[in-house]
């Protein structure tokens, strides 16, 4: 089984953007600095992210990217449903153990992927610096 670029680096932008101070926006290349990610694959990310109502983008000096709604209220399970259209990539079309095996597991995978949030993963990553701030070597 294998995450996807596209989901890894959208979440790690949504991610990235639930940590902006309120009103706050990020322009992409921004984005792509932070997040040390290609400025032109981000950038279809977020305007897949724009297009499916997860972030709100605007152009000009005061223009950046932001969430379009509180990241309490995104979870991983709808990203990853919004931009891959499932959770996990299989046929459903069979009708045999292996198959219902397989709908077991993403039906699974979905009720996990629900209850983590983009504040959840934002807390998350706002810890790991906190703590990486932290260690000094000599």
């Amino acid at each position: 089984m294998r995450v996807t670029k596209r989901l890894d680096h959208a979440l790690r932008a949504l991610v990235e953007l639930a940590r902006l101070d309120s009103g706050e926006r990020l322009s992409v290349a921004g984005l792509s600095l932070r997040l040390s990610l290609p400025r032109r694959f981000l950038e279809q990310q977020i305007t897949e992210l724009s297009r499916k109502g997860l972030i709100e983008c605007r152009r000009g000096p005061a223009g950046g990217c932001r969430l379009s709604r509180s990241a309490d209220e995104i979870n991983v399970a709808d990203v990853a449903l919004e931009l891959e259209g499932t959770v996990l990539d299989r046929r459903s079309d069979m009708h045999d153990a292996v198959s219902l095996m397989w709908t077991e597991v993403a039906d699974t995978l979905k009720g996990v992927m629900a209850a983590v949030t983009v504040a959840d993963l934002a807390h998350i990553q706002d810890e790991i610096e906190r703590r990486e701030q932290h260690m000094y070597f000599i």
